[in-house]
């Protein structure tokens, strides 16, 4: 954008003018400047929060609420909080669904909120609800939800923004699975599995088999995994939990992957109880793509990133 200034030095109109234009030029390059958003590299820590649940395995984030997956291996929940930003807070639920001994490890929004996904490692493998009021999970279905199983459980689960495809993570691999119903897990295939546990991230260490949350942006050009290596001294960040960034050139497609940056989340997420980094327990980004919250399974700790 080019912006050329008129100077006319006897003239209150053309002094008029030269204002006008010079606002307009800096409007222009106002407007011009876009928010850096659902980029690890723009943020830090800001708060951590100890929890009361007993296992969370995955969080996820709807336009006013966090919630979170909870393994406990009796009375297995998914609940939602008020989220209200930073400081990050644990305040009482404002609902929540019975999920029984599906050990769900990874949840996930439909069609806007109009389907909570379900994912676990116990049968049915897949889950899905349908709520009647958009992200309220007071509002879900008392039928028989749709279901299937597959024969891996999902450690992280997403869709994309049509309803035509989704991913799980399991190991240290992707799987992109096609319904054959736009939103409906009842009936898929996968179409292929990607390896990503070889991919060195930006500690110098390859990402490994233990990949625990999936998340993609709205545009389906970026996508983040968190994950361990493995489990040891803090001092090694190959025991570090981590999330990775990869950036899409063609949305939704992974085939087109690049990779941008790791971030550890040693030690905001504590430690184990065999003193080792905490697994972490899942990401979520609130709907502006400036904050990510983690969790990790043994330290109950809830972190913001902003």
């Amino acid at each position: 954008m080019y912006c050329t200034y008129n100077y006319y030095l006897d003239c209150s109109w053309g002094v008029n003018m030269y204002l006008a234009v010079a606002g307009a030029c800096a409007e222009q390059e106002a407007n011009a400047v876009t928010p850096v958003t659902y980029s690890l590299a723009a943020l830090s820590f800001d708060s951590a929060t100890t929890h009361t649940l007993a296992t969370v395995t995955d969080w996820l984030m709807s336009p006013t609420e966090y919630i979170a997956a909870d393994e406990s291996g009796a009375t297995e929940t998914i609940r939602s909080y008020p989220f209200a930003g930073s400081p990050i807070t644990f305040p009482s639920a404002t609902a929540t669904i019975s999920v029984s001994t599906q050990n769900p490890r990874a949840i996930c929004w439909g069609d806007n909120g109009k389907y909570l996904y379900i994912a676990g490692n116990a049968t049915p493998r897949l889950q899905q609800i349908t709520l009647s009021t958009l992200y309220a999970l007071s509002t879900a279905s008392p039928s028989t939800p749709s279901t299937t199983t597959p024969s891996w459980g999902a450690q992280g689960i997403h869709f994309n923004d049509i309803g035509d495809t989704f991913f799980a993570v399991e190991s240290g691999n992707v799987r992109v699975c096609a319904p054959v119903s736009l939103w409906d897990i009842s009936t898929f295939t996968v179409t292929s599995t990607v390896s990503l546990s070889s991919q060195i991230d930006s500690d110098g260490n390859a990402m490994g088999s233990n990949f625990t949350g999936l998340r993609f942006d709205p545009t389906g050009t970026k996508m983040f995994i968190c994950y361990r290596n493995s489990n040891g001294t803090a001092a090694n960040t190959i025991n570090h939990s981590k999330v990775a960034e990869f950036s899409l050139s063609t949305a939704w497609d992974i085939t087109t992957r690049a990779f941008v940056q790791s971030i550890s989340l040693h030690p905001h997420l504590g430690l184990d109880g065999s003193g080792y980094p905490d697994l972490v327990g899942g990401l979520a980004w609130d709907s502006t793509g400036t904050q990510l919250i983690v969790g990790g399974y043994s330290a109950k700790q809830i972190v913001l990133f902003s």
